[in-house]
């Protein structure tokens, strides 16, 4: 999900539509595009969109539709704008080309929009304002950030790179992926001679020990 503020709303879908279309100016039979994995979930996502469009969705598409090969499996990124809060778009993954696009009108909307879903495995500021970008670092969770780029997070692999809560547990590259993926086996070995008869350790037990038990329990 993309949020955008309400003032900047029709430049963002603007440059998303021109760049995206200077990227793959067609879909159909593009190899440089990747198709969805099969027809199921090209069909998923389509119903997605669809419902969402019907519920009064706005959606744009880039590059325009053109008509697609009906085994290729490739379409055009579908832009859902404002989609409405119970829109099965707003609650599955998409994994296929299309976005949510939400407008708001305070970062603490956003803020608590965040916080009231499903921890994301990441997540991406873009703006120069620090402040705000401290604030949002500060008041949400998610897997890892990058600010002003997408995915770049993910590529450090001297950095820790997981999710959190339902995006995932763990981490992986670096050190930390090292030491997830070992098992650390603690082995005693026991010495050749055991002193915790003398010391009162084992029963009979001493007075003394005794004593000192007592006096660990707080009457």
């Amino acid at each position: 999900m993309v949020y955008v503020a309400r003032e900047q709303l029709e430049d963002f879908i603007a440059a998303l539509k021109r760049n995206f279309g200077e990227l793959f100016p067609s879909v159909a039979g593009n190899a440089d595009m990747v198709a969805v994995v099969n027809a199921r979930h090209l069909a998923r996502v389509e119903t997605c969109v669809g419902d969402a469009a019907r519920a009064g969705a706005r959606v744009e598409c880039a590059p325009a539709p053109a008509a697609a090969g009906g085994a290729d499996r490739r379409r055009p990124l579908s832009i859902v704008i404002d989609p409405p809060a119970d829109s099965a778009i707003m609650h599955e993954e998409i994994f296929g080309p299309a976005v949510v696009v939400k407008a708001y009108d305070a970062i603490d909307d956003v803020i608590a929009d965040i916080n009231t879903r499903p921890r994301p495995l990441a997540l991406y500021y873009f703006g120069e304002a620090e402040a705000e970008q401290q604030k949002v670092l500060e008041h949400t969770l998610s897997g890892g950030v990058t600010i002003n780029e997408a995915m770049f997070h993910a590529a450090m692999e001297d950095a820790p790179f997981g999710g959190i809560g339902d995006s995932g547990m763990g981490h992986y590259h670096g050190r930390e992926g090292f030491l997830e993926f070992s098992h650390a086996r603690t082995v005693f070995k026991a010495p050749a001679y055991d002193p915790r008869r003398e010391w009162g350790l084992l029963p009979p037990y001493s007075d003394q020990f005794l004593a000192m038990m007592e006096a660990q329990v707080t009457p």
